[in-house]
């Protein structure tokens, strides 16, 4: 591709190109020959002729998308005090790796955050971050919320996501009573009394 624009100063030259072509961190390879007007040094010196060279983009890194929440799913119930949460890193710095910060509430505007933790770092661009919920965040069943947001290896940030519901539901359930028999017969048992027949009284 073709830059936009050529400047110099001193001995750097800064390529500009069209927004969208090159992101931060990319490695682009440069290709120069010297015209009826090549590029010159601060003395006036000609550069000289370059063929695949690779320089890096150093442009200023784009925040991270805001991270799609996957696990939880929303108003899904949990039998555990520390759930994982889990939701996906993704930059349109398609080099840039990251990390997912998350924040457990338990008002729907996470007005009162129980607790901020966050995944590993050098997660890849769309894949999946998770961390589980710190012992002692939670200490009761109970409806509570969460979000995301993600920091690239930049530190450039996204916003939170917006809240997801969980419901944590430790209580153990008593087993139904067992099912009854299809076949079984629900008439009245009958009790037969049999009676012996009194003996036969002599004749006189």
């Amino acid at each position: 591709m073709t830059p936009t624009n050529v400047a110099i100063s001193g001995f750097a030259v800064t390529l500009t190109f069209a927004a969208g072509a090159v992101h931060n961190g990319d490695a682009a390879t440069l290709d120069y020959s010297a015209g009826g007007s090549p590029v010159q040094d601060a003395v006036g010196n000609d550069a000289g002729n370059l063929s695949a060279a690779v320089v890096t983009n150093s442009t200023a890194s784009l925040a991270p998308d805001v991270p799609a929440l996957v696990t939880p799913t929303a108003a899904q119930h949990l039998n555990t005090l520390t759930p994982s949460l889990i939701a996906t890193f993704s930059d349109a710095d398609t080099t840039n790796t990251g990390q997912i910060t998350f924040r457990v509430c338990d008002s729907s505007d996470c007005s009162n955050v129980l607790a901020t933790f966050s995944s590993g770092a050098g997660i890849a661009n769309g894949a999946n971050g998770s961390a589980s919920v710190p012992g002692g965040t939670i200490t009761s069943d109970g409806t509570y919320y969460w979000q995301a947001k993600a920091t690239d290896n930049t530190t450039a940030a996204s916003a939170f996501s917006s809240s997801r519901s969980f419901v944590v539901d430790t209580t153990a359930r008593r087993p139904p009573p067992a099912a009854r028999s299809p076949f079984a017969s629900t008439a009245p048992r009958r009790r037969i009394r049999r009676t012996s027949p009194s003996p036969a009284r002599p004749s006189r």
